[in-house]
């Protein structure tokens, strides 16, 4: 038996299904692999956006908690606004929990009570926090810390005061949104 290494051997080519078709059919080809690219540029975008508001959104509470806890006797104005920060970031924490779990098992009533004591309480508190901080902002100073009538910390009352007129931007629009959705 004689091996015939020298026969013709016909190569298989796989062809582009663009080749095969009519010029408007590769027209509309490619414009949907055009459109393909620009959606999944889209999806990519999107996720990244969200993934950087829900960093965002969770880096708020951490630092209200961090700020709180590494100057918790540098407020001697009010030793509470540091307290109040740290309260405040894990509240907060716990309400977007109790949130998550409430959307993720939606057919669940199991988070709902969880979810509205978590929004009860940090409602009192940001009250109890609005009195502390609003008390203490014609007052405060954040230059001589020797005098304690009217020292706190830079970075902690700035903090308290921003994140309590974010809560209060939060409040207004979920009023606004529930006042709106009810008509």
């Amino acid at each position: 038996m004689e091996d015939n290494y020298d026969s013709e051997v016909t190569p298989m080519i796989q062809s582009d299904p663009s080749l095969n078709l009519s010029p408007t059919k590769q027209n509309n080809f490619v414009n949907n692999r055009k459109q393909n690219s620009n959606n999944k540029l889209f999806t990519s975008f999107l996720i990244l956006f969200l993934v950087f508001i829900f960093i965002a959104i969770i880096a708020v509470p951490i630092l209200q908690i961090v700020l709180g806890s590494l100057y918790i006797n540098e407020c001697p104005i009010d030793h509470r606004i540091p307290i109040y920060l740290i309260v405040a970031g894990g509240a907060t924490l716990i309400l977007f929990i109790t949130l998550a779990m409430k959307i993720i098992m939606e057919k669940s009533s199991l988070w709902i009570i969880p979810h509205g004591l978590a929004v009860l309480f940090c409602l009192g508190w940001f009250i109890t926090g609005s009195v502390w901080i609003f008390h203490a902002k014609s007052k405060v100073q954040h230059y001589r810390p020797d005098i304690s009538s009217t020292y706190c910390q830079y970075s902690v009352f700035n903090c308290a005061f921003g994140t309590l007129f974010i809560s209060y931007g939060f409040l207004f629009a979920s009023v606004w949104n529930n006042n709106n959705s009810s008509k």
